[in-house]
């Protein structure tokens, strides 16, 4: 936590330094994680010009995240997540 705070206050420092207008934004997301649509979030890079080999492989990350709750010792049923992020 220390060293995003750090990060932030170098960053505003350097805009300063160099006369950028700019707006920084503190956005809480510690929730927003379960609702994240894939779709939305592939849409932004793909926007910004990455190459659609980094996109596909940023796609596989997400599409292969599954999860197994362990009940007794047993490992239950795979979970495959259709939104959020691990």
């Amino acid at each position: 936590m220390h060293e995003n705070f750090k990060a932030v206050q170098l960053a505003a420092s350097l805009l300063h330094w160099k006369h950028v207008s700019s707006a920084l934004f503190k956005v809480d997301i510690a929730k927003a994680f379960d609702a994240v649509n894939w779709n939305f979030l592939l849409a932004i890079p793909r926007h910004m010009g990455f190459s659609r080999r980094w996109i596909n492989w940023i796609s596989l990350l997400l599409l292969t995240a599954s999860t197994k709750i362990i009940l007794n010792r047993q490992p239950g049923k795979c979970i495959i997540h259709a939104r959020g992020l691990r």
